[in-house]
């Protein structure tokens, strides 16, 4: 569970993940649309749409370069809004610009635009639907100057030191509830806690920083095994190689329980 909230946290802080999905979905309708001459009445909706070759891959052209021109504008602003709130808000704050969904699905959808158009002009043949190609296009730069629009006002309003404590405020809350839980597992109904003997160590396999403790996952294994685990190092913490990071009681613990320790 740790590792893929690991993974999950690293794809929302990333600017491929999303542009990826939409330069997917673009390759997709590329793909579906070569195979619409299979389909019955193909033209039924796309009669008034009805344009010749040359016009069609002047259109897709002209999108492909202008989608290209504008990401590229878009990214730019991203990377001085970066800077700036590095030098004036702390290196540790582009994280959160990192993982805004309007700057993602922004870059995504002039991504997807632009591949969608380049796709096209390689594949306008001489029965394919090019009316259909031509007026998808068409939609998809509507729908990305709608979101240019909405992209500009989103980071006038996101690099204003309100919307920026705000921000990390939530972010701090939920990181406290997932590193930090109140609670995990239900408390002992026994009124005296006996004296507990942690005779035992687990080291870690490897070094670097602990980023999070699967609370959850230390419990299940402790049930599992009938132990009391106590943690050696916290979030945050730099672990050596072979650095103790939690302690067993009871008997030598089983091999397979120092395998599902270390690897967490």
């Amino acid at each position: 569970m740790t590792t893929l909230r690991n993974f999950w946290n690293s794809m929302r802080t990333s600017y491929w993940f999303v542009p990826t999905g939409f330069g997917s979905i673009a390759i997709g309708l590329v793909i579906l649309f070569t195979l619409w001459d299979e389909l019955p009445q193909k033209s039924s909706f796309l009669a008034p749409f009805q344009v010749n070759r040359d016009l069609a891959h002047l259109i897709l052209t002209t999108i492909a370069a202008a989608t290209v021109t504008v990401m590229g504008t878009a990214f730019s602003v991203v990377v001085v809004v970066l800077s700036l709130s590095s030098q004036q808000f702390g290196p540790r704050l582009p994280r959160t610009f990192l993982k805004d969904t309007v700057t993602q699905v922004t870059l995504g959808a002039f991504f997807g635009t632009s591949l969608f158009c380049l796709l096209s002009l390689r594949s306008l043949g001489k029965d394919s639907p090019v009316e259909l190609f031509v007026l998808s296009a068409l939609l998809m730069i509507l729908l990305c100057l709608i979101t240019l629009i909405y992209f500009i006002h989103h980071i006038a309003h996101l690099i204003q030191a309100p919307t920026v404590v705000a921000r990390v405020t939530e972010d701090a809350d939920e990181a406290i509830q997932t590193d930090f839980p109140m609670t995990v597992g239900n408390p002992s109904k026994e009124a005296v806690q006996p004296e507990l003997h942690f005779n035992w160590e687990v080291r870690s396999p490897k070094e670097g920083y602990c980023q999070i403790i699967d609370g959850a996952g230390l419990f299940e294994i402790a049930k599992e095994y009938n132990r009391v685990i106590k943690v050696a190092v916290l979030p945050g913490d730099f672990v050596a190689f072979n650095q103790i990071i939690f302690r067993l009681n009871g008997v030598a613990p089983e091999k397979a329980l120092v395998k599902k320790l270390a690897s967490m």
